[in-house]
């Protein structure tokens, strides 16, 4: 499959969102807690699971 389908598009676009917020929000956690490690880890994390659930619906058809 070489030619992108609509499903594709919006998977890709919700990962990079995913991604855009998930670094906003480790940023802000970062000015709080002044923890830039803990909470970049516990963020990524949170972006690699949507990443995952996205591929899923994006196998799946969706």
């Amino acid at each position: 499959m070489t030619n992108l389908q609509p499903g594709t598009l919006v998977g890709i676009s919700a990962v990079i969102v995913a991604a855009l917020l998930a670094l906003m929000d480790a940023w802000q956690w970062h000015v709080r807690s002044n923890n830039l490690v803990t909470s970049t880890a516990v963020q990524y994390s949170i972006v690699v699971q949507n990443s995952i659930a996205v591929q899923n619906l994006m196998i799946a058809g969706v």
